[in-house]
């Protein structure tokens, strides 16, 4: 009888759908895009790095509802150590009296480290601040 049943559920088990799910890595570039609605002013952030070789390109964009004195984006390579450490490549981009602010900046990377990027998407207008902060995937440069 044991048989019989052992039997019948491998057959069954045969005779049933499968689902295999595969994925595969790019070990040459590595994306990610935010998209946020949030704030006064703010309406859009995005942030897309991608990895080639061993230059990091960081393309990053703000939109602000309306023209404003000061749109901004302060972008930081940060490499894991005990914690995430800015880098001393990070820069900053500012444009004045207008709505949006695009710009794609360029880092080397060193091997043996686990990288991302940080950027501060902010903008100042008649004395007020506001800001939002994204953070790349974690990219594996070991």
């Amino acid at each position: 009888m044991k048989k019989v049943v052992v039997i019948s559920l491998l057959f069954i088990g045969f005779l049933l759908p499968t689902t295999l799910a595969h994925a595969e890595e790019n070990t040459s570039t590595s994306e990610i895009t935010v998209n946020m609605q949030t704030l006064n002013n703010i309406t859009n952030t995005t942030n897309t790095v991608s990895v080639y070789g061993s230059t990091l390109y960081s393309s990053s964009s703000l939109d602000s509802s309306t023209t404003v004195d000061t749109v901004g984006l302060r972008i930081y390579l940060q490499r894991k150590q005990s914690s995430w450490v800015n880098t001393t490549q990070s820069k900053e981009y500012t444009d004045s009296n207008t709505s949006s602010i695009s710009r794609t900046t360029s880092f080397q990377l060193q091997r043996g480290y686990y990288y991302r990027v940080k950027i501060v998407h902010f903008i100042k207008d008649n004395g007020s601040y506001e800001s939002d902060i994204t953070y790349s995937s974690i990219i594996d440069f070991r």
